[in-house]
C-alpha cells in the first residue's frame, strides 16, 4: 500500500526511539519483517504467518506480551513503520492480528502472477479496452488485493484511483481510468462499480469467496441484475507452498524445507455473451505448474 494511501487513512508513524511498550512492539515487527513474516498474531506468546505457516515469534514476558497488546489496541486500523535499518512498512492491525503491507519497491504486473498465457492476454485485452469490471475473489490471505493491483498495473498508474464508497458515489468526477475497489461491501457498493465499467471505467474490484462461482454469486445477490453485463471476468485464487528455486531437497535459503514463499493457483470465469464460462479451473492450473515446477502434488492436494 502506498504512502499516500496510508496517509489518507490516518496513518501514525512509529519510530524504534519510543520506550516501552513501543518499543517491545517495534521489535517485534522487526523481528517478524526479517523473518518474512505476513503477520503477526498476538496471544500470550507472538506468532508469525511465515509462508502460510504459524511459527513461533519473538519471544517476550507475558507482562510485555500484555503491555504490547495494549499498545495495539490504541492504533488506528492502518500505520506507516520505519524499522531502525531504514525498511518501511504499513501495518493493517485488526484485533489480534497485524498484517505487514510491503512498500514494493518493483514494478507489479500480470507477470508476476504466473498467469495461465491465455487469461494473462484477456486480462490485459480487457485492460485495455476497459468498459468492464474484473472482480478478484480468494479466501484470507489469498493475495488478492496483490493480484487486483498487478492488474491495474497494466495502465499508466498514474490514472489509477483507489475508490471507496464515497468515491463511488462522484466517479463521474473523478480523473481516472481505472479504479480498484478493495471490497465489494455492500449493494450500493457494487452498483456503483458496475456503472462505472459499463460507462468507460476499468474497475478492479476484490471480494471474499472461495472459487470463481461463489464470486459471481456473491456479486449477483448484491447488485442489480441490468448492470450485471459490466462483470468481464472473475479471477479466484488461492495461494500453495512455492517450490525453492535454489534446491530440489532443502537449502540455507528454504531452512532445509524445499519451499520457499507461496504462488497462487488461479480459477477464472470468463464473459461470453450473456453469461460466464469456466476458462480455466484450480485443478488445470495446479497440473501447469506442477509441470513447471512451481509448486507439487503434495502442495495442491
Amino acid at each position: 500500500m502506498s504512502p499516500l494511501i496510508a496517509a489518507s487513512l490516518g496513518a501514525a508513524v512509529l519510530s524504534l526511539a519510543r520506550k516501552r511498550p513501543e518499543a517491545n512492539f517495534a521489535r517485534l515487527v522487526e523481528d517478524a519483517y526479517f523473518r518474512g513474516a505476513s503477520h503477526i498474531h498476538l496471544g500470550e506468546r507472538a506468532r508469525y504467518r511465515v509462508d502460510g505457516e504459524l511459527v513461533a515469534g519473538l519471544r517476550l514476558s507475558r507482562r510485555a506480551m500484555a503491555g504490547v497488546a495494549r499498545h495495539v489496541r490504541g492504533l488506528p486500523r492502518l500505520v506507516a513503520f520505519r524499522g531502525s535499518t531504514g525498511f518501511e512498512l504499513d501495518l493493517r492491525v485488526r484485533e489480534d492480528v497485524i498484517e505487514l503491507l510491503v512498500r514494493c519497491t518493483i514494478t507489479l504486473g500480470l507477470d508476476t502472477l504466473d498467469l495461465w498465457p491465455e487469461t494473462a492476454e484477456r486480462l490485459t485485452r480487457i485492460a485495455r479496452e476497459r468498459r468492464a469490471l474484473v472482480l478478484v475473489a480468494g479466501a484470507g490471505q489469498s493475495g488478492r488485493t496483490i493480484a487486483a493491483r498487478a492488474l491495474l498495473a497494466e495502465l499508466n498508474p498514474e490514472r489509477t484511483r483507489t475508490a471507496e464508497r464515497e468515491d463511488l458515489e462522484r466517479w463521474e468526477e473523478l480523473d481516472a481510468d481505472a479504479l480498484l475497489v478493495e471490497r465489494l461491501r455492500d449493494a450500493r457498493t457494487a452498483d456503483l462499480a458496475l456503472e462505472a465499467a459499463l460507462e468507460g471505467r476499468l474497475v478492479v474490484a476484490t471480494t471474499v469467496a472461495c472459487d470463481a462461482s461463489g464470486a459471481e454469486a456473491r456479486l449477483r445477490g448484491l447488485a442489480a441484475p441490468a448492470l450485471l453485463p459490466g462483470l468481464a471476468l472473475v479471477l479466484a485464487q488461492r495461494l500453495v507452498p512455492r517450490r525453492c528455486c535454489t534446491c530440489t531437497a532443502g537449502c540455507a535459503r528454504c531452512k532445509g524445507t524445499g519451499k520457499k514463499g507461496r504462488v497462487a493457483l488461479q480459477e477464472v470465469l470468463v464473459r461470453e455473451g450473456s453469461g460466464l464460462r469456466l476458462a480455466r479451473s484450480f485443478a488445470e492450473d495446479a497440473r501447469w505448474k506442477i509441470e513447471r515446477g512451481l509448486t507439487d502434488e503434495r502442495a495442491c492436494a
